[in-house]
């Protein structure tokens, strides 16, 4: 655990010392995803939100965006990962990965909700965005669900 510990202080400096260059960027990566590795949520949510806001790079920004909205999710707060996720919607719609992971996400923020209207909407543009691919697979599966229930 020292080793550990050594290494967080040692990522914290570079990312204090060069808060915007791809070291420093990863240092601070590194970080946030100790703290989301070891349940400290409020902790990797500070260091996401801070990525978010400072790299020029949007895979980094929508994937810290993304792990604002799971950690989220992980604390039951719907309203806050919805927030996110649609954070992400909007702002990120060309970054592949992030971008359909967090509509599934944000669809089901909404079921857990009970709004399975939104949840639906969601899924059905995911859907047709990614029909073929495994997002697109598991939007229509979960909207299969929903509208059997309906």
């Amino acid at each position: 655990m020292n080793d550990t510990l050594r290494s967080i202080d040692l990522y914290k400096a570079v990312s204090r010392e060069f808060p915007t260059t791809p070291y420093g960027l990863n240092a601070r990566y590194k970080i946030a995803m100790y703290y989301r590795s070891n349940s400290m949520h409020d902790s990797a949510r500070k260091e996401f939100e801070i990525l978010s806001s400072i790299s020029q790079d949007n895979d980094l920004a929508a994937e810290s965006l993304y792990r604002i909205g799971e950690l989220w999710m992980r604390d039951t707060a719907w309203d806050k990962a919805i927030e996110t996720f649609l954070i992400v919607k909007d702002k990120y719609p060309n970054v592949e990965v992030w971008f359909p992971l967090s509509l599934l996400n944000l669809g089901e923020a909404y079921e857990k909700k009970g709004e399975n209207d939104s949840a639906i909407d969601i899924y059905k543009a995911l859907t047709a965005i990614n029909p073929d691919d495994d997002y697109g697979r598991t939007a229509r599966n979960r909207l299969k669900n929903l509208t059997k229930t309906k």
